[in-house]
């Protein structure tokens, strides 16, 4: 298992921690599943049309047709997740 924060989300620590929001707490699963849902679910909907995915809470498993494509969105994911959402 690989723990991941990304850097736009850490920047948005000291806030999230203001509110006292526990990791782990019980909030957390509804504001990770808000956060994808708008960073991953819509945008590969958009920008990725002919790849199919699942996610449950924080696992997305992605379905591409051939390795480079899954390459290729490997590639860009890592990027998204690294940048600024836009």
């Amino acid at each position: 298992m690989i723990a991941y924060m990304p850097s736009y989300a850490r920047s948005l620590a000291p806030a999230y921690l203001t509110f006292c929001n526990v990791v782990g707490g019980v909030i957390s699963p509804l504001l990770a599943n808000l956060f994808l849902h708008y960073a991953f679910d819509q945008w590969v909907e958009r920008h990725w049309e002919d790849v199919q995915f699942e996610r449950y809470a924080d696992d997305i498993v992605c379905h591409c047709k051939t390795e480079r494509e899954a390459i290729k969105l490997q590639s860009v994911l890592t990027d998204r997740f690294n940048g600024p959402l836009e």
